[in-house]
């Protein structure tokens, strides 16, 4: 299997399903339960071309490439808003939906539906196993948030972690621990 997107700044590579090759930006490879595969992808680019086929919705967006065990795409996606978006990793359900966690930087717009909460804030998108959105939720501080691993419960939800700057501030509910800039950040969430 093999796709690209050429925007004059990146190619995307991916042969067979183990080796992906990228000159700028190393996308997230993320396996699914059942032998598939994610990969999301930081972007700029903002017309669909090649193996890419949804435009983008301005600023950064990630681009989501599912492809099964025979290594062949089944979809691609572009997720974003019209700030500066990234989604770092996803996490599949018992149902084939996935949800990704990430950041967004700029105001409701595209795929995000809440406003903004202060700086870049933690955002998560649920999609179901054809790669629509299900739904979407932002949390944040007055500063920095942004959510880095997801993994799920005994439960069927999701814990997250990933990191904040902001005082104890609209979704961070504690308040800074220690002299440092950042502090760990874990969110849970129902199914």
């Amino acid at each position: 299997f093999f796709f690209q997107a050429e925007d004059g700044i990146r190619d995307y590579k991916v042969t067979g399903v183990q080796t992906c090759a990228l000159p700028i930006l190393q996308p997230n490879i993320v396996e699914l339960s059942n032998g598939q595969l994610m990969l999301l992808c930081s972007t700029t680019y903002q017309t669909a071309d090649g193996d890419r086929t949804a435009p983008g919705k301005g600023g950064n967006d990630t681009w989501v490439v599912k492809i099964n065990a025979n290594g062949s795409k089944v979809w691609d996606r572009v997720y974003g808003g019209i700030g500066g978006d990234v989604l770092n990793t996803a996490v599949a359900d018992d149902h084939g939906n996935c949800i990704l966690v990430g950041s967004t930087s700029g105001p409701a717009g595209g795929d995000i539906s809440d406003s903004c909460r202060g700086g870049n804030d933690a955002w998560i998108i649920k999609i179901d196993s054809s790669g629509n959105k299900v739904w979407d939720k932002r949390y944040g501080g007055l500063t920095d948030e942004t959510i880095s691993h997801a993994e799920r419960t005994a439960d069927n939800g999701f814990i997250l972690c990933g990191e904040t700057t902001s005082p104890q501030s609209g979704d961070v509910s504690e308040p800074k621990k220690g002299s440092g800039i950042f502090n760990t950040w874990v969110i849970k969430l129902d199914s």
